[in-house]
């Protein structure tokens, strides 16, 4: 009879040694994840901008010119739109719109036109371009918002880094 109650002893040391090993485990996997999540977001440098200098709007075509008027080289830029006059904030994505589909750079869920090739800042203060896009899906634009896109170096990698406190919006008529 003395040996049923060991044996349950055993069997109780087993389950506790389990959960211990777990929440060990648990502990070392929390502190390697929590080195791989970024202490502060990546943010483009104050004085990084892009306007839109002029558009001008055929039935089905958008053609914007864009201006650099920051401090700061930039890489391209996000271009989002509303259809409704009542909407403030532009959730339609034009990138997929552009004619030069050559220019569109995707990541993640996003994409953004880009000025040049490879990953170079190559839209440079006072520089203006001209893009052309086929809106004719999307119907009448009220409302443009524009967000530069540059690369920077951070800690000797090259990142992509969306510039969204600096964007311009501007309010269209096509």
């Amino acid at each position: 009879m003395l040996k049923l109650h060991k044996k349950g002893v055993s069997v109780m040391i087993g389950y506790v040694l389990l959960v211990s090993l777990a929440v060990f485990m648990g502990g070392i996997l929390y502190v390697w994840m929590k080195s791989y999540i970024p202490n502060n977001p990546l943010e483009c440098p104050e004085g990084t901008s892009i306007i839109i200098k002029s558009y001008q709007c055929t039935p089905g075509s958008l053609n914007l010119t864009l201006g650099n008027n920051g401090r700061f080289d930039i890489a391209g830029y996000h271009i989002k739109a509303t259809n409704s006059i009542n909407q403030t904030i532009a959730t339609i994505d034009l990138v997929p719109y552009l004619l030069n589909i050559g220019n569109v750079f995707k990541y993640a869920v996003h994409q953004a036109v880009l000025m040049g090739t490879g990953n170079s800042n190559s839209f440079t203060p006072g520089e203006e371009i001209t893009n052309s896009f086929d809106i004719s899906s999307v119907g009448q634009i009220y409302l443009l918002e524009i967000t530069p896109v540059r690369w920077q170096d951070e800690n000797n990698r090259l990142r992509f880094v969306s510039c969204g406190n600096l964007g311009n919006k501007q309010e269209v008529t096509c």
